[in-house]
């Protein structure tokens, strides 16, 4: 006869058994149904147009529909607040860009999440830089230029971004924190307003997308200084990124996409999720979908390690810049 203990001992380990049987079931057969991917922004704009392209790749790489669910409002936060809320079966993702994600949890009071306990990383896709412009008019052709001249005028060198708030804006709150300067900023309702008053010489810089800004350039109504990604843009190789420009070492302010799923997601279907994006926005074919969009992005595919150390960059860097902005929570 078994003794007692050893009775434990069995019951024990079959219990653990049948516990672990269904999980490696589910990520074996992951995914057996349509995988809901929400976009916290509103249809048409850049962040939706780049899901839309993942989805309807990543769906042919999985076998299973990818269905974007657009949940715009109150600047990402609703949308965001749903992948929070939603079981972590790999069934419900998140694509937004990093940037917005993390600033919200400086500005929105009383945020219904936490970026980062709430959230699985997946992968980052891409990197969209921005561009510094000025008017002809301004006697600066490059980044240490202009802040020479903010620096002789102090308060007298305007620079417009596409929103209070947004990543031109910190772009441009970085620039002011780095150089010592005293820029005043012009917040418009989106990128192309903002350029219309730069080409007229309104406001002597601009902190705008590459795509908006790069026929202007090219046509001689604008001068480019410099771009904010960690490399040069291959559209106009010639302009330096703001990092290259001495004691500006370590500037990065571009707009980054990535795919999260609510915490707990089981580090297994994470892990498929990550793999097969990866090999997914590294096809040329997914490449040509960006391409025909206009917008310039640098295909990244990390992992979730690494896609969460860019988080907690953004986490240590933004606060400072948030309070120069004079950001104030809402």
């Amino acid at each position: 006869m078994f003794s007692i203990k050893r009775r434990v001992l069995i019951a024990s380990a079959t219990l653990a058994a049948m516990t672990w049987l269904p999980n490696v079931s589910m990520a074996q057969d992951y995914p057996n149904k349509p995988i809901r991917l929400i976009v916290p922004w509103a249809p048409g704009g850049g962040t939706d147009n780049i899901a839309r392209a993942l989805a309807d790749e990543l769906g042919q790489e999985l076998g299973q529909s990818v269905i974007v669910d657009n949940r715009g409002g109150a600047n990402g936060v609703i949308g965001s607040a749903a992948v929070a809320r939603a079981a972590p079966d790999g069934y419900t993702l998140m694509f937004s860009d990093i940037f917005s994600h993390v600033l919200n949890s400086f500005v929105v009071r009383e945020l219904p999440y936490d970026i980062v306990a709430d959230f699985s990383p997946i992968t980052q896709i891409s990197s969209v830089p921005l561009l510094f412009v000025v008017h002809p008019s301004v006697p600066a052709k490059n980044i240490a230029e202009l802040v020479a001249l903010a620096k002789q005028k102090p308060g007298m060198v305007s620079y417009a971004s596409f929103g209070t708030g947004s990543a031109a804006h910190i772009a441009g709150e970085m620039l002011k924190l780095m150089g010592d300067i005293d820029m005043v900023h012009v917040p418009y309702k989106g990128g192309a307003n903002a350029l219309i008053d730069t080409l007229s010489g309104e406001v002597q810089a601009n902190v705008s997308g590459v795509n908006l800004a790069r026929q202007h350039v090219e046509a001689g109504k604008l001068r480019a200084l410099a771009v904010t990604g960690s490399e040069r843009s291959k559209y106009i190789p010639d302009v330096p990124t703001v990092a290259e420009t001495p004691g500006f070492e370590g500037f990065e302010a571009s707009v980054s996409f990535a795919v999260w799923a609510p915490k707990d997601t089981p580090p297994d279907v994470v892990g498929k999720l990550n793999s097969v994006i990866a090999k997914v926005i590294a096809t040329p074919r997914f490449k040509e979908k960006l391409e025909a969009m206009g917008t310039e992005t640098q295909t990244i595919g990390n992992s979730p390690e690494q896609m969460a150390e860019t988080i907690a960059g953004y986490v240590k860097r933004l606060p400072r810049v948030v309070k120069a902005a004079g950001l104030q929570a809402q």
